[in-house]
């Protein structure tokens, strides 16, 4: 019929171009950064030399220790329903853990848990609430000023920054989380509650500072098993290329309690194991820490039980 258009055959009809998202995971600026140098050079911060600026966003970005809390659990109400509780928040303790290190042996500043309570929010009693009123939430909002800004700074945050993790499941939930440059680039770790962690470490390849704080119970283990049984768990970090290695051990439940000649002994007596798995963990000694898993294992064995 004259004067009628053409109707399109299906495979002829075009789709309406899909609107584009934010993801707001911006690590790469790409070929446009240049340009946006070159367009911000007329702004007096953004003008300065990128020496100065990196010192600026190195200020305003890192601070010496993060703490991470980061986990699901059952709700105390209803066990069918699961709580995540997650933020990162600055680290609140009067004293840092690498100041702390020296003093473990007189149980001076008090245990891990202790020094960190007010590091992270506080469930209230018999509810699901979490109590913030201690905590100071990390946020790192000075990556959102521009698209310059982030590109200078973005990957700050995960380099120059240590994490805190009470829990090995606190750590991979927050590897998790991360971009894949992120994680290659997360370079120090504190960890607490540690109970070997494999899987964890891979997600980490670029990790070279770990700091761990472990409280074993001394009323179970005696101090050669607590040995052979932290060299075992700590198999995984001889496997990275890590710079540094700090392994404090802190016994805990003393039949004469915490402040006894018997628990200054133990304490004093686990400095020297510390040492040395420091050592096995930055010389890579694979052989000594599997001969610690054999010795498990036979332990385990002898005991009637599995490995």
């Amino acid at each position: 019929m004259a004067g009628t258009k053409k109707r399109k055959e299906p495979n002829e009809l075009t789709s309406p171009p899909r609107k584009k998202k934010w993801s707001g995971r911006m690590l790469n600026s790409g070929k446009k950064s240049n340009s946006i140098t070159e367009a911000n050079s007329s702004t007096r911060l953004l003008s300065l030399p990128a020496e100065i600026r990196n010192r600026i966003w190195g200020y305003a970005l890192c601070e010496e220790m993060i703490y991470v809390y980061e986990y699901e659990e059952l709700s105390d109400l209803d066990h069918r329903r699961r709580i995540r509780h997650n933020g990162v928040y600055i680290c609140q303790a009067a004293k840092g853990d690498s100041t702390v290190r020296n003093n473990l042996a007189t149980q001076e500043s008090g245990s891990y848990e202790q020094r960190h309570a007010t590091c992270r929010p506080r469930q209230v009693p018999n509810t699901t609430t979490l109590d913030y009123a201690s905590t100071k939430r990390y946020s790192p909002t000075l990556l959102l000023v521009c698209r310059q800004v982030h590109s200078e700074a973005a990957l700050m945050p995960i380099v120059d920054n240590t994490f805190a993790f009470g829990r090995n499941e606190d750590m991979a939930l927050f590897a998790k989380r991360l971009m894949v440059v992120q994680r290659k680039n997360l370079r120090s770790i504190t960890l607490h509650e540690f109970t070997g962690c494999g899987e964890e470490v891979k997600m980490l390849p670029g990790l070279k500072n770990l700091s761990i704080f472990a409280e074993e119970d001394m009323s179970v283990l005696s101090i050669p098993q607590v040995r052979t049984l932290i060299r075992v768990q700590l198999f995984c970090f001889a496997l990275l290329n890590l710079d540094k290695a700090s392994v404090n051990i802190t016994p805990k439940n003393y039949r004469g309690g915490a402040d006894s000649a018997e628990a200054r002994a133990q304490a004093e007596q686990m400095s020297a194991p510390c040492a040395k798995m420091e050592a096995m963990i930055i010389n890579r000694d694979i052989e000594t820490l599997e001969e610690a898993l054999e010795e498990m294992k036979a332990e385990i064995e002898a005991a009637g039980g599995s490995f």
